[in-house]
């Protein structure tokens, strides 16, 4: 649930406004499918920088601890350190009713890039609409009650989907072209309307300048004023009165050590495990980044370790380069590494390297734990082995979308027995079983890790363990 205190003061907007402004709704129908705006309920479109902290610039969701689970805690609390949200996200938004599918296209479903469009209203980007899938109530279970969810995914290219670009900014869309299964126009919600206004929602001094009261307009005015601009120049390609529903969304612009198991090695540390040929290859230790770092940052927030079992602490240097690939010396395996240099490695030996979170971004953003590495570093189980098929321990890795993505499938043709499939290929080997694999063996070097620096464990964030060949 999204129980924080602006969505408590939304929330309070919905009820106000849906029962006493005369001008909105005016011309709807009495009964009409709508966008779900319920705060209380969690029910609002996401990513959403409604759960933005103008405070501290980071996430803010609520957990609740008699709801949530163990995992669903450790993951809450990983994103609520984050900047935005994570590059990965998929776009949800809730809807009262069941949606004609064939109503829903890349003109009634829109997806702009919004970054630069506070300086220049020319600056408004639209993704384009070949380029991402819009789904409607799709998945192994599809809802049978509401809320029905409109899904808008990024397609593979060639295998995964593409994030979103770290430290930009985009907003979706949804016009009044998409139907419901009556034929009828699906209209906004009255809260909607008023995040739509081009006119500030307070006077100068704090007063509501609409029927809510100063308190809750204000709370209101925050995230209306975040996508006025964006807003503004969307109009100036489409009539923002046939917009239902939207939703402005910021993209962490913290960097994050790359470390993908399911990747086959392609986003993982170097070297790393037994000793091999392909470790040999490589030289010194690096783990590559996402995300440019800013490399006086980097001293001091690298270290170098011996497992004697105990943990000795080696000297070395840390510097920031590029990586080539040592098979194609005009190849680029990495633009952007932490390279750690220590001399010749003892034979026979095993190493652990440590980053914590004093690397930052070119904009001081603290680094962070990557998607993956976050699971890694849970203290409690990703998988329940004890159901058939397995479960998972928590909403928050049900990524049984991306799965049927990778087998070339569209959702909104998808079958139940490809849906089953999707959702087998998530929690085997292939995905969530590989992690939950690492995650088993990383938990002694994570804790080894924190003892010894003496930090909390999310604020490691990457670590590795390599051994050196023998003589």
């Amino acid at each position: 649930m999204l129980g924080s205190r602006r969505f408590a003061l939304l929330w309070g907007v919905t009820l106000v406004v849906g029962g006493c402004d005369p001008n909105l709704g005016r011309d709807e129908p009495m009964e009409a499918t709508r966008p779900i705006f319920d705060p209380a309920a969690g029910y609002v479109p996401l990513p959403n920088d409604a759960l933005l902290d103008p405070a501290s610039g980071l996430l803010n969701i609520p957990v609740d601890e008699s709801v949530d689970s163990a995992l669903t805690q450790h993951i809450k609390g990983n994103l609520n350190r984050i900047d935005g949200w994570i590059p990965g996200s998929m776009i949800t938004i809730p809807f009262d009713d069941k949606l004609d599918p064939s109503s829903l296209t890349g003109d009634s479903v829109r997806l702009y890039d919004v970054t630069q469009v506070q300086s220049s209203a020319s600056s408004l980007v639209r993704v384009d609409p070949s380029s991402y899938y819009v789904a409607f109530n799709v998945g192994r279970e599809p809802a049978v009650q509401p809320p029905y969810t409109l899904y808008v995914r990024m397609k593979p290219v060639p295998l995964l989907p593409p994030d979103f670009e770290m430290g930009h900014r985009y907003m979706v869309v949804v016009t009044n072209d998409v139907k419901d299964m009556q034929g009828r126009r699906v209209v906004g919600t009255p809260a909607m309307e008023l995040l739509k206004s081009q006119t500030p929602l307070v006077n100068s001094f704090g007063r509501s300048q609409t029927i809510l009261p100063d308190e809750d307009a204000a709370a209101l005015e925050v995230l209306r004023l975040a996508n006025a601009p964006a807003l503004a120049a969307i109009g100036e390609e489409i009539d923002l009165a046939t917009v239902v529903a939207h939703a402005g969304f910021t993209i962490q612009s913290n960097p994050m050590p790359a470390f993908n198991p399911m990747l086959l090695g392609y986003e993982l540390p170097k070297p790393i495990g037994d000793p091999s040929a392909a470790n040999s290859k490589f030289g010194k230790p690096w783990v590559c980044f996402h995300h440019p770092i800013d490399g006086k940052t980097v001293s001091g927030h690298v270290k170098l370790f011996k497992r004697t079992p105990a943990l000795v602490e080696v000297s070395m240097q840390a510097s920031v380069g590029k990586v080539m690939n040592p098979d194609s010396a005009e190849k680029v395996l990495c633009e952007q590494a932490v390279i750690i240099d220590a001399g010749a490695l003892e034979e026979s030996t095993t190493y652990q390297v440590v980053l914590t979170d004093g690397i930052k971004g070119l904009n001081g953003a603290a680094s962070r734990q990557s998607s993956i590495f976050s699971l890694m570093a849970s203290p409690t189980p990703l998988l329940d082995s004890s159901k058939t098929p397995v479960g998972l321990n928590s909403p928050y890795i049900d990524s049984t979308f991306d799965a049927l993505l990778t087998t070339g499938k569209d959702p909104s043709s998808a079958t139940q027995e490809d849906w089953d499939k999707a959702y087998d290929m998530l929690v085997s080997d292939s995905a969530l079983g590989t992690v939950e694999k690492w995650r088993q063996t990383y938990q002694p070097w994570l804790q080894d890790a924190a003892s010894a620096l003496g930090v909390e464990r999310a604020s490691i964030t990457v670590t590795w363990v390599f051994t050196t060949a023998a003589p």
